[in-house]
């Protein structure tokens, strides 16, 4: 929501009934998610390229 749709982290707890903080929580957690898994592909990609 906060990334697709460019809602506040105010506006998504108000409309999930959660505290900001656990919005902020999770939004936190995800994006550490979507890096770890990034990095791992980047670094697939790469040993990939380079054996091309």
């Amino acid at each position: 929501m906060s990334r697709i749709e460019h809602r506040s982290v105010k506006d998504i707890s108000e409309q999930l009934n959660i505290s900001e903080k656990a919005v902020e929580y999770h939004i936190t957690q995800s994006l550490k998610s979507i890096r770890f898994y990034l990095k791992e592909y980047l670094f697939l990609l790469v040993t990939f390229i380079i054996f091309l």
